[in-house]
């Protein structure tokens, strides 16, 4: 498997999907999807919405997990876990939102992240590197509520 890259100012994350897709972002905030074997299309662009493929927009992409049929996202300039589902392209946005970043505890988009960067799972939880509140949180993946695991903003 190999992939050639022209133009990326700087690769932010690489994920394969089962179905033989290589999924990436660049520091454009462009998320970009490719079959094995050439270019498919585009998602995203600098932004902040929630759509369909190329409808989606995220700023500053910096992290991804993925499960069978979900990839989540660190969106790093949206303050944001994006969740976008494999067979029909649908970006949602998970916890956090668009706006003045922060540190709360809360479900969806109420909770506020500083900078997210990176993400792992088990499966229930995504664990998440806040980089703006030098702290790690716990997202649920099935209700979107957010707690601080460990570290203190400030």
């Amino acid at each position: 498997m190999r992939f050639r890259f022209q133009a990326v100012l700087c690769l932010a994350w690489l994920a394969v999907t089962t179905d033989g897709f290589a999924q990436t972002s660049n520091s454009l905030a462009t998320a970009r999807e490719y079959e094995i074997t050439g270019f498919v299309g585009t998602t995203g662009g600098l932004g902040s919405a929630d759509g369909i493929r190329s409808a989606a927009r995220f700023y500053a992409p910096a992290g991804v997990w993925g499960d069978s049929g979900n990839l989540y996202i660190a969106d790093g300039g949206n303050h944001a876990i994006r969740k976008i589902v494999l067979a029909t392209g649908q970006v949602s946005t998970l916890a956090g939102a668009p706006g003045p970043a922060g540190s709360v505890d809360a479900t969806g988009v109420v909770a506020r992240f500083g900078v997210v960067e990176g993400l792992w799972s088990d499966g229930t939880f995504l664990f998440v590197a806040d980089l703006g509140n030098r702290t790690i949180r716990k997202v649920e993946i099935a209700t979107g509520i957010v707690t601080t695991l460990a570290g203190s903003p400030g």
